[in-house]
């Protein structure tokens, strides 16, 4: 290790620790009003935090040195069919699942501390934001059925909660000694325009629910495991 990367390794790290503990903060504090509300979706809140933790362990390449998960679809799901401040128990879920699952950036390794807590700030503030967002839209983050309006709003969602995402990731990139600019521009041309496969699996999932029932959509989530 060199002199320049041991300040650029700690940067990162502080980072990465106050981006999660941070982000369990504010997930705590917002559960603190779930009331029944959790014992009563229970199984909902398990079974998405298993898909979230599940799409962590397997991603996929899409271009060299690029991988991508499925973890976008689940969340912005759970924000639409999970009352607030659910989506938050999700997210606590997903994170110790992740923890067990996930992998460091090498092949064959475990992720590290500063890893673990950037993946989990990352996710518990998604889900913040989503909620805030979620509360904004009003009467649009209603899917009772799907309208146009309330697919815009799903479009809305995406937009918002990747510019978080590219937000956060970039300021690692620059605390890691990176090029925060060239991350960016690389991850806005090459690959948002893959993530955009999203919004019809959202809709699809959403449409299963208020279409079909839990009971449908809970058989299609424990297939995605098979």
């Amino acid at each position: 290790m060199t002199g320049k990367d041991s300040p650029e390794r700690a940067a990162f790290t502080a980072y990465a620790l106050l981006l999660g503990l941070g982000g369990l903060c504010v997930a705590g504090a917002s559960l603190r009003e779930s009331g029944d509300l959790l014992p009563t979706h229970a199984w909902f809140v398990t079974l998405f935090a298993l898909l979230i933790g599940t799409a962590w362990r397997f991603p996929f390449a899409i271009r060299p040195r690029a991988r991508m998960s499925m973890d976008y679809v689940f969340i912005i799901a759970a924000l639409a069919v999970l009352p607030p401040p659910l989506p938050n128990a999700v997210g606590i879920g997903a994170v110790l699942l992740g923890i067990l699952l996930s992998r460091g950036e090498a092949p064959a390794t475990r992720p590290g501390l500063a890893l673990t807590c950037l993946n989990a700030g990352v996710l518990f503030f998604t889900l913040a934001v989503g909620e805030v967002l979620a509360s904004t839209l009003r009467g649009l983050w209603s899917f009772s059925r799907l309208t146009w309006w309330n697919t815009l709003a799903v479009v809305s969602m995406f937009v918002a909660l990747n510019l978080l995402n590219l937000v956060l990731l970039s300021l690692a990139v620059h605390q890691r000694g990176g090029s925060a600019l060239e991350f960016a521009r690389y991850h806005l041309f090459y690959i948002s325009p893959f993530e955009v496969f999203t919004i019809p699996l959202v809709l699809s999932l959403i449409s299963l629910y208020v279409n079909s029932g839990p009971a449908a959509f809970s058989a299609c989530g424990c297939r995605s495991f098979w």
